[in-house]
């Protein structure tokens, strides 16, 4: 039994030193995805200086992206985020930051009294690339308060998820063509 143990946790060490080579073999080589893939697997090289440099950089960018986000500009925000869009492990976090650009835009569109159709759309596309978020669901209230003939109702709606999203599914407006 002890030596059970043993053995598990020599497995377990030699696969933190075989994400560390990996995670250092992927920066020599410029590969970003998979240094932040093996960030993600490994937190203990977040203590390294590279790690560290590297969750700088991310931090940085996610500074700039929620200002664009807080405006709606999806534009920018896709420039921004650019060479973190071929990153897995980063697209939770990225599909948040998109999820605050398009609701950005839902609350723009009441603000402007777009149509009823309109806005319904939007939330039909919000709900089907990020599933039925709180924020959404607050934001139906107020859609609610305001176009009083509704019949949207967010149980019935196609849902995706925050971690389903993919880049791919990225448009300029969440009013633009379903997913």
């Amino acid at each position: 039994s002890d030596f059970k143990e043993y053995e598990k946790k020599v497995q377990e060490l030699i696969g933190d030193i075989e994400t560390r080579y990996n995670f250092f073999e992927a920066l020599k080589e410029e590969n970003l995805s998979k240094a932040y893939d093996f960030l993600a697997k490994n937190e203990e090289l977040l203590e390294t200086p590279e790690g560290k440099k590297l969750e700088q950089k991310w931090d940085k960018i996610l500074i700039k992206a929620n200002r664009h986000a807080a405006k709606g500009e999806i534009e920018i925000l896709k420039d921004v985020l650019e060479e973190f869009l071929s990153i897995p492990s980063k697209y939770p976090a990225i599909a948040t930051i998109f999820a605050y650009a398009y609701m950005t835009q839902l609350e723009q569109a009441i603000k402007r009294e777009e149509d009823q159709q309109y806005i319904e759309k939007g939330i039909k596309n919000y709900v089907l690339m990020f599933g039925k978020t709180e924020e959404i669901e607050n934001f139906e209230k107020i859609f609610k308060s305001r176009y009083k003939q509704s019949k949207l109702n967010l149980d019935l709606l196609s849902a995706g998820s925050i971690d389903r999203w993919h880049p791919s599914m990225i448009v300029d407006s969440i009013f633009d063509s379903d997913q």
